[in-house]
């Protein structure tokens, strides 16, 4: 048995604590949207795409605020740089606070890195609005873009979804399920989602991909999310306490969100004295941690 483990409380790195985290995230969300429309308002899911090739790497795509660089500073450089045009975008179509994350797959393509973003806003959008505010983003998009050597398409640089009605996005995947549930997601065109690599090392019957390049992709990805913020809020924030308190929810913090969890994850293994030696021997302690956290 395993006695005095802390939680890593990393949702990048550690399929358990992500899990305890994101079912909270995934709850707050929901009832800030439910909220949100019951008010009137309406909600757009936004998602933010960049070109990529196979000799990108992670890093370079993903990039950091802190260093300027990559898909998350040309966002954030939309507050920045683009205040005026993009705070102008935001007032015109009544949006009143966002949240955004990143996430990433992986493919022959390399990796392909992308953001979801929920807005908020206080009144409901026609079809022509809905392609305005779309080819307005696009515009600003593409210039933040520019700035951090990236670009983007119309087509699919940017994708926005109205989800202030029953789509797909709010009734079926309740809005929020698509930034929250990374963990679960299966990618599409042939891509790899990270749990599924993940998945990959412990079959060791798969045929898929080699195990030293699962390897090499994981440790890319897990070394360029290191301290990464998965969810950013912006704009009024008061508003969106009011309907975590209307919803009788309390915001916890990752560290509150691991302790409080009602996700089991306390389990006793019983291994034999020879077996544990052999593990012990060879140094796969880690492996079998891994295994066992994951399931296999």
């Amino acid at each position: 048995t395993m006695s005095g483990v802390r939680h890593c409380e990393s949702i990048h790195q550690c399929r358990i604590c992500a899990s305890k985290i994101l079912s909270q995230r995934q709850l707050e969300l929901e009832s800030i949207n439910n909220e949100h429309l019951k008010s009137g308002g309406s909600v757009l899911l936004v998602s933010l795409t960049i070109k990529n090739s196979k000799y990108d790497t992670f890093e370079s795509l993903l990039g950091s605020t802190k260093n300027k660089t990559g898909i998350l500073w040309a966002y954030s450089n939309l507050s920045y740089k683009y205040k005026r045009r993009f705070k102008k975008l935001l007032d015109l179509y009544s949006v009143v606070f966002s949240v955004r994350v990143f996430e990433s797959t992986w493919g022959i393509n390399g990796f392909h890195v992308h953001t979801h973003s929920l807005f908020y806003l206080n009144r409901k959008l026609s079809e022509q609005e809905l392609f305005d505010f779309k080819l307005q983003f696009y515009k600003l998009w593409k210039l933040s873009l520019k700035d951090v050597g990236l670009t983007c398409n119309f087509e699919h640089g940017v994708d926005v979804q109205d989800g202030s009605n029953a789509g797909k996005y709010i009734a079926k995947w309740s809005g929020s399920s698509e930034l929250s549930s990374a963990h679960v997601k299966k990618a599409k065109n042939g891509n790899f989602t990270i749990a599924q690599l993940e998945n990959l090392l412990l079959d060791e019957s798969q045929k898929d991909l080699p195990i030293s390049q699962v390897k090499a992709v994981l440790r890319e990805y897990y070394k360029g999310c290191y301290k990464k913020k998965f969810m950013c809020w912006s704009g009024d924030m008061k508003l969106k306490n009011k309907y975590l308190e209307d919803a009788k929810l309390k915001e916890l913090s990752d560290e509150e969100c691991v302790e409080s969890s009602d996700i089991v994850s306390k389990h006793k293994v019983v291994i034999g004295n020879g077996t544990y030696k052999n593990i012990y021997i060879k140094n796969q302690l880690h492996e079998l941690r891994t295994s066992f956290e994951l399931q296999g």
